[in-house]
């Protein structure tokens, strides 16, 4: 079984880990390299569970190295943190994910980089908080997401579209409907400069409004989420392939348009569980049911940005 496997060891020649141990430089450019490597992988396989192996080889290498305060390693072990929350398969995951965070924080506390160190403890704070929304753990949940905006030290470096995930997550809180039009009137700022953050913000304002049943602003919101999604599919991955026939999907019944609901439902479910994405299939039939029954408001609880 897949599960039982353990990362292949990263094999690389002693010359050239013997110039990663000796330069810090060196060791950037090559865990920056390894990083682009495991995304391109995810993005081109869609499975979180093969990523998330190729990249801990990466990062088990990089454990038995004298390496400190590397942005790359960092970066990744966020990044791998966001591939264990993906599988979704129970608690062991969340645990994992966990570990990987651990380990990034550790490396940014090291880090002489002021932009990467910035970026990286807000995204940490941010999966934090998603680890303990999946654990149940409301409180935990809002104070992380709280103290990143109140870090000190962190607004110091960081600039303002480095707090977007965060943000979003204390708007997908609120539940509040005057806040979601707030956050998508200001995705206008970074619509250029930054695609995908934009059309995350559309999609969970377009999941908040479906949710609460405004079918009306759903429905003038759709134009704009499509458009947005396409800007950013050239680069998107399965899993968030899988997400955005679930939004069309509840668009479609909520418009009454039940068969392609169930189209829409069953492509993406047969690509769910191909990559054996647990919380999308959990997710996937539960607004099967809600389709059936008619009722799809409510049937898409956002997990994590």
């Amino acid at each position: 079984m897949l599960d039982d496997l353990s990362p292949v060891p990263l094999l690389v020649s002693r010359q050239v880990t013997e110039r990663i141990a000796a330069s810090a430089q060196v060791a950037e450019l090559f865990f920056a390299t390894e990083n682009r490597r495991v995304r391109e992988f995810y993005r081109r396989t869609g499975d979180p569970a093969l990523c998330l192996r190729f990249g801990e080889s990466v990062t088990g290498y990089a454990a038995g190295l004298p390496v400190r305060g590397c942005a790359g390693v960092g970066v990744l072990h966020l990044f791998l943190a966001e591939m264990a929350l993906a599988i979704g398969s129970g608690a062991a995951d969340v645990c994992r994910a966990e570990g990987h965070l651990g380990r990034a924080r550790r490396q940014f506390e090291a880090c002489a980089l002021p932009a990467v160190v910035a970026s990286g403890l807000i995204n940490w704070h941010w999966l934090m908080s998603v680890c303990a929304k999946a654990r149940g753990d409301l409180s935990g949940y809002t104070e992380l997401l709280g103290q990143a905006r109140r870090d000190r030290s962190i607004a110091r470096l960081a600039e303002p579209a480095d707090y977007i995930p965060v943000i979003r997550q204390q708007v997908m809180l609120s539940q509040d409907h005057r806040l979601h039009l707030q956050l998508l009137a200001g995705a206008a700022d970074y619509r250029m400069e930054r695609p995908l953050d934009y059309f995350r913000t559309v999609k969970r304002v377009l999941e908040f409004l479906t949710n609460t049943g405004h079918v009306t602003a759903a429905g003038e919101l759709a134009g704009e989420f499509v458009r947005a999604f396409a800007a950013v599919r050239p680069a998107s991955t399965l899993i968030s392939r899988i997400s955005f026939l679930k939004n069309l999907a509840q668009l479609r019944c909520l418009h009454g348009d039940v068969p392609a609901a169930r189209r829409l439902i069953r492509l993406a479910t047969q690509a769910a569980e191909g990559a054996g994405l647990a919380g999308q299939r959990r997710q996937l039939g539960a607004l099967a049911v809600a389709v059936e029954q008619a009722d799809v408001r409510g049937a898409l609880l956002t997990f994590r940005v």
